[in-house]
């Protein structure tokens, strides 16, 4: 069997216990489930495939890495498994989306055609720095609001969908940077490397966050601060534990809500008439905890309304552009999105917001299959509108 089989054996625990139980409480709101009602695209489904194949009963074919390819890592699984409400086994089950990321990187060796959308995200990203392919700069489209200092104790990580897809949202926190007069530095960063090392490229992954760690140590700064939640939980979470990075890692909500509070910024904000709906992204939410601090800092802009969806914090309705899902199954994708625009359309939002470039890129899509009289902004294009300089 594969030299990556040991990977997956680790979490046996995890799947003799949901085989155990099988109550399915998984399924309740995961999206992929919510689209397709088939078993085995459910993360108890995909647990036991997992289980027949490490026993030798099922051979990792291209009908199962197909069905692997229908995840987005959204980490709802993990919310609404019984383990976690002691109803089998005290012991997290926070694994789940890790042991999934374990078997693609298994699959992956026996199934390169089928995994030829992930295997184009790897190509890309280990020969330009980015899963987009673009040869040029990141920072090309922002030199007239860059302004970083080589003094500074905070590092300004920018992330690939903000600089080469969403520049608007790049361009907006620079502006908010130097109008409050936050100095920060940035680096030749690459690729975080959560795009391919959740469609299952783990070892190259890893060779990525050894890259970044080093040019972020060369840095000297004492926090890094991103406005990106997939590139916030690869750095905090799996550098940290991988590759031992050991610096403060903060998504923007958190860096700049302190900001906020220490200069009474809510004094120099105009006004932001609109009623907003907050789409906690699943990176932000489910993998890290944050979900008061977006929320805290929309409430306090003058004149902005916040209504809450039926589907919040952690039972956040996943928009689908995550785990390599936009690449593999960019139809299926807008449906997702577009369910999660139509969860702001019962309220009366004009504005739907969030706080990443990917979910910003991704609900922008979904309006291709839902159109909606909701404007899709990012937190940071919010803020860059409402404070002067």
């Amino acid at each position: 069997m594969s030299k990556n089989v040991a990977n997956i054996e680790k979490f046996k625990f995890q799947i003799d216990t949901c085989d155990n139980c099988r109550c399915g409480f998984c399924r309740i709101q995961c999206p992929v489930w919510d689209l397709i009602r088939s078993e085995a695209y459910s993360p108890r489904g995909k647990l036991q495939i997992i289980r027949a194949v490490l026993e030798g009963h099922l051979s990792p074919d291209e009908t199962i890495a197909q069905i692997f390819t229908y995840c987005t890592t959204c980490e709802q699984c993990q919310v609404t498994c019984a383990s976690n409400y002691g109803l089998v086994h005290p012991r997290s089950y926070k694994e789940l989306v890790d042991i999934y990321i374990a078997f693609r990187n298994y699959l992956k060796e026996y199934n390169p055609e089928t995994f030829k959308d992930y295997v184009r995200i790897k190509d890309n990203t280990l020969k330009t720095g980015n899963p987009y392919g673009e040869e040029y700069n990141r920072f090309a489209n922002l030199k007239e609001v860059l302004n970083p200092t080589d003094s500074a104790e905070t590092l300004l990580f920018f992330g690939c969908t903000s600089t080469y897809r969403t520049d608007n949202i790049a361009r907006a926190t620079a502006s908010v940077f130097n109008k409050l007069d936050l100095p920060y530095n940035i680096i030749d960063e690459i690729c975080c490397s959560s795009p391919i090392f959740r469609t299952g490229f783990v070892e190259e992954a890893i060779s990525l966050m050894e890259k970044n760690k080093e040019r972020i140590e060369e840095s000297g700064c004492q926090e890094l601060v991103t406005t990106c939640p997939g590139c916030y939980s690869m750095l905090d979470k799996y550098y940290r534990n991988v590759v031992g990075l050991d610096i403060e890692v903060k998504h923007a909500s958190q860096f700049l809500l302190e900001k906020f509070e220490e200069r009474n910024v809510w004094a120099r904000m105009d006004g932001f008439k609109h009623i907003v709906t907050f789409h906690d992204p699943c990176h932000l939410g489910r993998a890290m905890g944050v979900y008061e601090e977006p929320r805290e800092i929309l409430r306090q802009i003058p004149m902005l309304e916040l209504e809450e969806m039926d589907r919040t914090r952690e039972n956040s309705r996943c928009c689908g552009g995550g785990g390599g899902f936009r690449a593999s199954h960019p139809e299926e994708v807008t449906v997702m999105a577009g369910r999660r625009l139509e969860d702001g359309e019962r309220t009366r939002a004009t504005v739907m917001a969030s706080w990443c470039p990917n979910c910003i890129m991704n609900l922008r899509f979904g309006k291709k299959y839902h159109p909606t009289r909701m404007e899709i902004k990012d937190v940071m294009e919010i803020l860059d509108e409402v404070i002067r300089w």
